[in-house]
């Protein structure tokens, strides 16, 4: 088997409109108060759960009901049960992950549903929850989000990817970007590197073929001195040449963002399939440098929506690497070529394999 070119590279994992920008929230503070989120079913089968995420409370005396319900021509929640199931209500909610058990029988790929959020009874305080990630120019056709407050329902306009997961009864989750399912609940944060205390800071990805990494992506402000890393193993080996220095004048320039880094000298390095690789941003002095993450992630089966699957997770080192398969960071590999899979029937991608940390 051998490695062959592509053209340009492509970043693995994958950039996903959930780094692009701060999370989305929606407040029920009034009775009524709704929050919907269209997307098509990704694969068929048994839904036991709905995920969502509240991020903020005030005193509340109030009850959410969660369902998934059909879809009017208008593109609006229906009213309507989707298939049979049940409809859960949350009474004066906490902050927290939440999990639903809507338990949706026969559910069918393609079909055109809402999760739908609403205020039920309401008689003071408020609960926040988060409805999505990213800016309107990562939206996607589907999910395309809908909302009440109090002027009636209506379509609006879903910020990059929709903060909510659905759980099948195999607890397995879909990566469902190409069939308008996107979802992944979690939250979206921002953390720090210098050169004391936690140092580092990236993902353990473990790529399922053989490839050459030319260069890392990121999503960060470079405000302190820092490299970027692509290293072999825990012991945290330097890969021959796998190292970015930012250009000073450049990095001092930049603000939160994100950005594609060719290895110094045009090196690369070749990748072997199934073997963990840390990339991170490396503290080199006292001012601080900050890298996006998404976090709060309630399993670590939920990674399976994102590109990398739970062959990606965040690592932290502070003396040593900890592993935070619960946490994905901004930062990732650029691939600039494939394994052409020559003498073993043709290009195959392995699944994740479960998850070594």
């Amino acid at each position: 088997m051998s490695l062959v070119a592509i053209g340009a590279p492509f970043a693995y994992p994958d950039f996903v409109p959930t780094f692009g920008s701060a999370h989305s929230t929606f407040t029920f503070d009034a009775l009524n108060d709704l929050t919907s989120t269209v997307f098509k079913i990704p694969a068929s089968g048994n839904i036991d759960n709905i995920h969502f995420r509240v991020v903020s409370v005030s005193s509340p005396v109030l009850t959410l009901s969660i369902s998934v319900q059909t879809v009017t021509a208008a593109g609006l929640a229906s009213g309507t049960n989707y298939k049979t199931h049940t409809t859960v209500t949350l009474a004066n909610p906490t902050t927290g992950n939440k999990s639903a058990n809507v338990a949706i029988t026969g559910a069918v790929a393609g079909d055109e549903v809402c999760i739908v959020i609403k205020c039920t009874a309401y008689t003071s305080g408020s609960a926040t929850i988060i409805y999505g990630f990213g800016s309107t120019t990562t939206a996607l056709n589907y999910p395309y989000r809908t909302a009440n407050t109090g002027a009636g329902e209506a379509v609006a306009a879903l910020n990059g990817i929709a903060a909510f997961s659905a759980e099948y009864a195999s607890a397995a989750f879909h990566p469902a970007v190409q069939s308008g399912g996107a979802m992944i609940c979690a939250g979206r944060n921002t953390a720090t590197v210098n050169n004391s205390g936690t140092t580092r800071r990236g993902n353990i990805i473990r790529p399922p073929m053989k490839c050459r990494a030319s260069g890392i992506w990121a999503s960060a402000d470079t405000d302190g001195g820092c490299t970027f890393n692509l290293r072999l193993g825990s012991d945290g080996s330097q890969v021959t040449g796998a190292v970015v220095t930012p250009v000073t004048a450049v990095r001092a320039a930049q603000t939160l963002g994100t950005f594609f880094y060719p290895f110094d000298a045009g090196a690369t390095a070749e990748l072997t399939a199934g073997t963990d690789y840390y990339v991170d941003i490396e503290g080199t002095d006292a001012t601080n440098s900050t890298i996006t993450l998404i976090d709060n992630i309630p399993a670590v089966a939920h990674l399976d929506q994102l590109s990398g699957g739970q062959n990606c997770y965040g690592v932290t080192y502070a003396g040593s690497y900890v592993a935070a398969n619960t946490t994905r960071y901004a930062i990732g590999l650029m691939i600039d070529q494939l394994d052409d899979g020559s003498g073993g029937g043709g290009l195959r991608l392995a699944g994740h394999g479960g998850l070594v940390a």
